[in-house]
């Protein structure tokens, strides 16, 4: 096998007929149209410009939007080394509305790099798939909607799996939007991801960013606009992964709900925010505490879009509501196992905004959840934190202006803001060692009011880790709720309530807890037991504005461990208490108790009591 050299301009694309051991692309050339294509073992060492073309638009024999091309797709795999740019083609628009027929979707984006066999792609500089097609306009009557937009490209595909190491900025592509619409706009595409490992491999990101495309933006339509389109997770994976960061996974944000044209309309909910990294087979994830040249090394899942504004109302008869924000992605999500060890940062994405009410009685819509940190849904996963994890904060509620007093006790009402998301979220089987940071995120605001209008409810607070049934945590760093979220203000109706503040810690049935000496766990609630037999066992400090450990079965116990120390009355919920090391006094038993001594803390409710160390004296029992 030889090695070519390529120069040149090839605006119809390059095929790959010998079987080159090295196919070299100079700095002078350019290589557009279909791309450059291969079925053959060739080793691709780019050094020029290949910029795939768009597919063609939909029309009246087949309405969808075609695919743009690829830039490289290489059947037999092999390797594909990227110095500098690499950009698939934009997908088609969609074919607008014709009698019989229905309007066509937007073509998705192409691929950045697609290798058909097991091999390798490394990106220096730019790399991205193509955007999606937007989709087309839909007819005047029932039964004509619009067209859904194309989806966006991922950067990279690797078929069956293989390396994919990153230094620059591999990209998915932004998607489509959906097509206006008398009745609904269409729905927004899908955001490309970043990576696909569609087997088992590995992805080492070293001092670049690996980011999932943009979700698409509804259509606007007169009577509801289309719900805005999921962003594209930065990694994703079929078959078990190891990774590694050093720079940035980033999700992509959702799309924009689209608008209510016409008075009383809906507008169309936000998309999604993509994960940072979904796993979906397993493997492992190490996000590092060190860059070259410095910066921030994050995981970060994409924030929600922003929802449609409602249609402006002429008359008291219509209701029109603003679309509710995107619930913002999960930074990291573990769909079958896998073990995390994190160094750094790791952002659950925010919720979306929620969007405009319409002038009369219309309501504003409620801004979208934030995502959790880390959100492990099955068992056989393990985590190790030294860093900070956090939820995403809840969006923002939506805003209403209410020109006229409608009486009767009846507000338009702007929006409330949404919940935070969970720092953590641990499924059956899961366990957690935290050394470091772990937060719920904040709630968000509720929707400012203007007129007669009241304010909306501000979100509440997300919760610092959620313990799904049989899970564990080991806690020696702090673990926190989230703040909630202000009320909104209203300039002459009644002003929003601020939302509560989120739960340290919330076990369900059968999970345990163990917070040691170095630990600090607080919240609303510090530690709150919602499901039975669980078991809470404390050496540090556990806090709560309301309790601090609250328990709600007679399954369940508390163990209180030699420098134990608990801010806020303990609710036993007939539970039972266990004194298991240490010693001072007691008093109140049966009663509002109080330990004093090696631990301390206020407690009731509980119904049976264990001394496990002789060294505790009853005091007035």
């Amino acid at each position: 096998m030889t090695t070519q050299r390529l120069t040149g301009h090839y605006a119809a694309g390059y095929t790959l007929s010998p079987n080159y051991s090295l196919f070299k692309i100079a700095s002078t050339a350019e290589i557009d149209g279909a791309g450059l294509f291969g079925s053959t073992v060739t080793k691709i060492e780019n050094n020029g410009l290949i910029l795939a073309g768009p597919g063609a638009d939909g029309g009246a024999g087949h309405t969808r939007g075609f695919v743009g091309n690829s830039g490289v797709y290489l059947a037999a795999g092999n390797r594909v080394v990227n110095f500098m740019t690499i950009a698939a083609g934009a997908g088609g628009a969609g074919y607008g509305y014709r009698p019989g027929g229905y309007a066509g979707g937007g073509g998705n984006g192409g691929v950045g790099v697609v290798l058909g066999a097991v091999g390798s792609v490394t990106n220096r500089l730019a790399m991205s798939g193509g955007a999606g097609g937007v989709g087309g306009i839909g007819g005047a009557t029932i039964g004509a909607p619009a067209g859904a937009g194309g989806d966006g490209g991922a950067g990279t595909v690797l078929v069956a799996g293989g390396s994919v190491i990153n230094s620059g900025a591999l990209v998915g592509g932004t998607a489509g939007g959906g097509g206006y619409d008398y009745q609904a706009g269409g729905v927004g595409g899908e955001g490309g991801a970043g990576a696909v490992l569609g087997q088992a491999g590995g992805v080492n990101n070293y001092n670049g960013s690996i980011a999932g495309g943009l979700g698409g933006a509804g259509g606007a339509g007169n009577l509801a606009g289309g719900s805005g389109g999921e962003g594209g997770a930065g990694i994703a994976t079929s078959g078990s992964a190891n990774l590694k960061n050093n720079a940035a996974f980033v999700g992509g944000a959702g799309g924009l709900g689209g608008a209510a044209a016409a008075a009383g309309g809906f507008g169309g909910a936000g998309g999604a925010g993509g994960e940072g990294v979904m796993l979906g087979a397993g493997g492992t994830i190490l996000n590092s505490a060190t860059i070259p040249g410095g910066g921030a090394i994050v995981i970060v899942g994409g924030g929600g879009g922003k929802g449609g504004q409602g249609g402006l109302s002429p008359g008291g008869a219509y209701r029109v509501y603003g679309g509710a924000g995107g619930v913002g992605g999960a930074a990291i999500a573990l769909l079958a196992g896998g073990y995390i060890t994190n160094r750094s940062v790791i952002d659950g994405g925010a919720g979306g905004a929620g969007g405009e009410g319409g002038s009369l009685a219309g309501t504003a819509g409620a801004g979208g959840i934030g995502g959790a940190g880390i959100d492990i849904s099955s068992g056989g996963a393990s985590l190790s934190n030294i860093g900070a994890i956090q939820g995403g904060g809840g969006g923002a509620g939506g805003i209403a202006a209410g020109a006229t007093r409608l009486g009767g006790g009846r507000y338009q009402i702007a929006g409330a803001g949404g919940k935070g998301g969970s720092g953590i979220n641990l499924s059956v089987g899961a366990t957690q060692i935290n050394s470091g940071y772990v937060s719920g995120g904040r709630g968000g605001a509720g929707g400012t009011a203007s007129g007669y209008a009241a304010g909306g409810q501000g979100g509440a607070g997300g919760d610092g880790v959620d313990l799904r049934i049989g899970a564990a945590i080991v806690n020696r760093g702090t673990i926190a709720g989230g703040f909630g979220g202000a009320g909104g203000s209203a300039q002459n109706g009644r002003a929003g309530a601020a939302g509560a503040g989120g739960d340290g810690v919330v076990l369900a049935a059968n999970c345990n807890l163990t917070n040691s000496g170095y630990g600090s766990i607080f919240g609303a609630i510090g530690v709150y037991v919602t499901g039975t037999a669980a078991t809470v066992t404390n050496y540090g400090t556990i806090s709560g504005t309301a309790n601090s450990v609250k328990l709600t079965s007679s399954r369940d116990v508390l163990f209180i461990e030699t420098g134990a120390k608990f801010i806020g009355r303990i609710a036993g919920g007939g539970g039972v208490l266990d004194f298991d090391r240490g010693a001072g006094s007691i008093t109140g038993l049966g009663g509002v108790g109080v330990a004093s001594g090696t631990a301390s803390g206020t407690f009731s409710g509980f119904g049976s009591y264990v001394f496990g160390a002789a060294g505790w004296t009853l005091v007035g029992t």
